[in-house]
Protein backbone atom coordinates (compact mmCIF):
# COMPACT_ATOMS: atom_id res chain seq x y z
CA UNK A 1 0.00 0.00 0.00
CA UNK A 2 1.08 3.24 -0.75
CA UNK A 3 -0.14 7.00 0.45
CA UNK A 4 0.39 9.62 -1.87
CA UNK A 5 0.87 13.13 -1.08
CA UNK A 6 -0.52 15.26 -4.06
CA UNK A 7 0.44 19.04 -4.10
CA UNK A 8 -2.41 20.97 -4.53
CA UNK A 9 -3.27 24.75 -6.55
CA UNK A 10 -2.72 27.29 -4.06
CA UNK A 11 -6.61 28.23 -4.57
CA UNK A 12 -7.45 24.73 -3.47
CA UNK A 13 -5.38 24.47 -0.03
CA UNK A 14 -2.70 26.54 2.16
CA UNK A 15 -0.87 23.39 3.34
CA UNK A 16 0.97 21.49 0.48
CA UNK A 17 1.35 23.21 -3.19
CA UNK A 18 4.71 22.46 -4.53
CA UNK A 19 6.16 18.61 -4.98
CA UNK A 20 8.87 20.27 -2.41
CA UNK A 21 5.95 20.46 -0.35
CA UNK A 22 5.05 17.30 -0.61
CA UNK A 23 8.89 16.15 -0.37
CA UNK A 24 8.82 18.06 3.42
CA UNK A 25 5.84 15.57 4.58
CA UNK A 26 7.62 12.59 2.16
CA UNK A 27 11.16 13.49 4.23
CA UNK A 28 9.56 13.82 7.65
CA UNK A 29 7.37 10.61 7.38
CA UNK A 30 10.15 8.95 6.13
CA UNK A 31 8.66 5.22 5.05
CA UNK A 32 8.85 4.23 1.50
CA UNK A 33 5.38 4.13 1.38
CA UNK A 34 4.57 7.37 1.26
CA UNK A 35 5.40 8.90 -2.04
CA UNK A 36 3.75 11.72 -4.80
CA UNK A 37 1.73 12.33 -7.88
CA UNK A 38 2.42 14.82 -10.44
CA UNK A 39 -1.28 16.52 -11.13
CA UNK A 40 -0.73 19.07 -14.15
CA UNK A 41 -3.49 20.39 -12.88
CA UNK A 42 -1.81 21.52 -9.58
CA UNK A 43 1.57 23.08 -10.63
CA UNK A 44 0.10 26.21 -10.95
CA UNK A 45 2.74 27.34 -7.55
CA UNK A 46 5.34 25.57 -8.94
CA UNK A 47 8.36 28.14 -10.61
CA UNK A 48 10.30 25.51 -12.17
CA UNK A 49 10.09 23.79 -15.98
CA UNK A 50 7.81 20.82 -15.83
CA UNK A 51 11.18 18.57 -17.40
CA UNK A 52 13.17 19.73 -14.09
CA UNK A 53 10.44 19.07 -11.56
CA UNK A 54 9.80 15.92 -13.30
CA UNK A 55 13.55 14.47 -13.05
CA UNK A 56 13.89 16.02 -9.57
CA UNK A 57 10.70 14.32 -7.81
CA UNK A 58 10.58 11.13 -10.50
CA UNK A 59 11.97 8.83 -7.87
CA UNK A 60 8.88 9.24 -5.52
CA UNK A 61 6.37 9.87 -8.53
CA UNK A 62 3.48 7.22 -8.24
CA UNK A 63 0.94 8.82 -10.30
CA UNK A 64 0.07 11.35 -12.89
CA UNK A 65 -3.16 13.00 -13.20
CA UNK A 66 -3.44 15.06 -16.49
CA UNK A 67 -5.46 18.17 -16.85
CA UNK A 68 -5.70 21.66 -18.18
CA UNK A 69 -4.93 24.56 -15.47
CA UNK A 70 -8.82 25.06 -15.24
CA UNK A 71 -9.81 21.36 -14.91
CA UNK A 72 -10.91 20.70 -18.47
CA UNK A 73 -9.99 17.74 -20.31
CA UNK A 74 -6.35 17.36 -21.95
CA UNK A 75 -5.83 18.96 -25.01
CA UNK A 76 -9.00 21.79 -24.44
CA UNK A 77 -6.23 24.28 -23.33
CA UNK A 78 -3.30 24.82 -24.19
CA UNK A 79 -1.02 23.20 -21.59
CA UNK A 80 2.42 21.38 -22.36
CA UNK A 81 1.10 17.71 -22.63
CA UNK A 82 3.91 16.74 -25.20
CA UNK A 83 6.84 18.27 -22.69
CA UNK A 84 5.33 15.94 -19.82
CA UNK A 85 4.89 13.32 -22.01
CA UNK A 86 8.21 13.24 -23.33
CA UNK A 87 10.11 13.66 -20.11
CA UNK A 88 8.09 11.17 -18.62
CA UNK A 89 8.88 8.40 -21.54
CA UNK A 90 12.65 9.73 -21.04
CA UNK A 91 12.10 9.03 -17.32
CA UNK A 92 11.21 5.86 -18.33
CA UNK A 93 8.12 5.62 -16.24
CA UNK A 94 6.01 2.93 -16.08
CA UNK A 95 3.27 3.86 -13.77
CA UNK A 96 -0.99 4.97 -14.59
CA UNK A 97 -1.31 8.27 -16.19
CA UNK A 98 -5.35 9.59 -15.24
CA UNK A 99 -7.04 12.38 -16.90
CA UNK A 100 -8.83 14.04 -13.87
CA UNK A 101 -11.34 16.53 -15.44
CA UNK A 102 -14.21 18.54 -13.43
CA UNK A 103 -15.72 19.94 -16.59
CA UNK A 104 -17.59 17.26 -18.16
CA UNK A 105 -19.74 19.30 -20.64
CA UNK A 106 -20.51 17.96 -23.25
CA UNK A 107 -20.53 14.69 -21.51
CA UNK A 108 -18.54 12.09 -19.81
CA UNK A 109 -18.26 9.60 -23.01
CA UNK A 110 -16.92 12.26 -25.65
CA UNK A 111 -14.76 13.72 -22.48
CA UNK A 112 -12.93 10.27 -22.39
CA UNK A 113 -12.74 9.87 -25.94
CA UNK A 114 -11.70 13.11 -26.60
CA UNK A 115 -9.04 12.99 -23.69
CA UNK A 116 -7.54 9.81 -25.34
CA UNK A 117 -7.03 10.56 -28.70
CA UNK A 118 -5.37 13.78 -27.73
CA UNK A 119 -3.16 11.79 -25.65
CA UNK A 120 -2.59 8.97 -27.64
CA UNK A 121 -1.45 11.51 -30.62
CA UNK A 122 0.87 13.28 -28.37
CA UNK A 123 2.50 10.77 -26.86
CA UNK A 124 2.88 8.69 -30.38
CA UNK A 125 5.02 12.31 -30.97
CA UNK A 126 6.90 11.91 -27.66
CA UNK A 127 8.35 8.67 -29.36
Amino acid sequence: MRILIEPLAPQLCNVVTTLEEAMAVIRAVGSPAVQTIFDTHNTAAEARPLPALLREYFPWIRHVHLNEMDGRRPGAGNFPFAVVMRTLRELGYRGWLSVEVFDFKPDGETVARQAAGYLRSIAAQAI
